[in-house]
């Protein structure tokens, strides 16, 4: 084994102008099957939370309190994170229907969501609400973008009659906040590759010419998109380590993605605004509405 002092002057001498990057140690991705074993009965929708930063899950849970609709929650919440034990027996104290389960560091919060997706945990509901605590710490105003994100899916006011319009909607796939459904094509970053080899896990030919997606993944998802999830099956080890990338992972491909598999099937990214709009047609996946 290499010496910590020969490691280092690798490091100095040939790492550094490399740019190679020390990460932990990636957890075994056999300990973190398709999360299975739901403890209640189905509800007709559900709201998946993904914790990574605990001291904002009181802003979601002050939300969930609010919601005056009859759901089932799930919470994963990221294992190594401060204070995840005490978190989580906190939440399964105060939801003892919640299904609640640590995950690893890895993937953001698109692997543990994709892990209920896998275990059919998620198959049976009309729609899910993706959650997840985004603090965007590399933005000056990352905590004024994650209330707009919550605003946009959990209204502090009328989020049922949102909901009922949506559900109601045989042409919305995706409900996304005000000002959040990003143009794809405008926005790809470093990530169409990588989506256009996960399209052609599902199907052969080319992408949508035009496709929006749901900025920082927090979104209401129907059935039909939840169903394409399961046909890919994304597996643990696909997602890169964690090492507070802003572009170009699996995480940020499935952002996309979402918009793209919507596109696919015909259906439409609505934003409350279209949905409010009860006169006009919501908006086409192919249209860009941010």
């Amino acid at each position: 084994m290499e010496s910590f002092e020969g490691a280092l002057w690798h490091y100095i001498s040939k790492g550094r102008a490399q740019r190679l990057v020390c990460v932990d140690p990636v957890p075994d991705a056999a300990a973190y099957g398709p999360l299975a074993g739901a403890p209640c009965a189905p509800a007709d929708i559900a709201v998946v939370v993904h914790v990574f930063y605990p001291k904002l899950w009181a802003e979601i849970e002050a939300r969930l309190h609010k919601l005056q609709i009859g759901f089932d929650l799930y919470v994963t919440v990221t294992e190594t994170a401060e204070h995840a034990a005490q978190l989580i027996t906190e939440i399964r104290s105060a939801w003892p229907r919640a299904y609640v389960v640590a995950m690893p560091n890895r993937g953001r919060d698109v692997l543990p969501f994709t892990q209920l997706v896998n275990g059919g945990l998620l198959s049976q509901y009309q729609a899910v609400c993706k959650l997840h605590t985004k603090a965007s710490t590399h933005l000056r105003d990352g905590a004024g973008w994650r209330n707009a994100l919550l605003e946009g899916v959990l209204p502090s006011e009328d989020a049922p009659a949102m909901l009922r319009s949506f559900l109601s909607d045989p042409h919305a796939a995706l409900l996304v906040p005000e000002g959040h459904a990003y143009d794809g094509p405008g926005h790809w970053g470093a990530n169409r590759a990588r989506v256009e080899a996960l399209i052609k896990r599902l199907r052969p030919g080319q992408m949508p010419a035009r496709f929006s997606f749901p900025a920082g993944t927090v979104c209401w998802i129907k059935a039909p998109v939840i169903a394409q999830l399961v046909a890919l099956a994304l597996q643990v080890e696909e997602f890169e380590p964690e090492w507070g990338q802003t572009d170009g992972t699996l995480a940020h491909g499935v952002e996309r993605l979402l918009g793209v598999l919507a596109a696919d099937l015909g259906l439409s990214v609505a934003t409350p605004s279209a949905l409010a709009r009860a006169s006009s047609p919501a908006f086409s996946a192919s249209e860009t509405v941010a």
